[in-house]
């Protein structure tokens, strides 16, 4: 990154979910929700001023957990495949592959201020590569990496 740049992504594990069918893309449970207003009203505390970039993996159950936050910014939620679990067709390589190209794109491309939802097997890669360390997370739980030139402020919520 170039030199006085500060960058901020958070990376936020989707919310407790609707566990009626586990096959189904569905939304958040009546728990979920009140996790993505926790998280809303954290970030919103925090971040008030900004003009944050939202990226959503395309599960519902992510762009749900995002909603809160968005409104408030007044900010469309964006789905970026990327952000995906992993597929069943896609190997491990192919995986750990897709994090690594959104972490590259975020490093190169992306706003001051980047809120993306994922799953919790794609959280992992992602701090590993942010980092060089794993975490898991909670659902509901989420870690913001600030970047000031070299160095890393991190902070996690679960």
């Amino acid at each position: 990154m170039a030199q006085d740049l500060k960058k901020t992504l958070i990376l936020v594990r989707h919310a407790h979910r609707d566990t009626s069918d586990k096959n189904a893309d569905n939304g958040l449970s009546d728990r979920g929700k009140k996790q993505a207003k926790i998280f809303s009203d954290t970030i919103e505390k925090m971040h008030k001023k900004s003009k944050p970039l939202f990226l959503s993996s395309p599960k519902q159950r992510c762009v749900e957990t995002l909603e809160p936050l968005a409104e408030f910014f007044d900010v469309k939620i964006k789905v970026h495949p990327e952000l995906d679990e992993q597929a069943d067709h896609e190997t491990p390589s192919q995986f750990k592959k897709r994090v690594v190209r959104f972490v590259t794109e975020w490093k190169n491309d992306f706003p001051e201020l980047t809120i993306a939802c994922s799953h919790g097997d794609w959280l992992p890669f992602a701090v590993e590569e942010l980092i060089g360390v794993t975490a898991d997370f909670e659902k509901g739980g989420w870690a913001e990496f600030s970047f000031v030139d070299d160095e890393v402020h991190l902070q996690l919520r679960s």
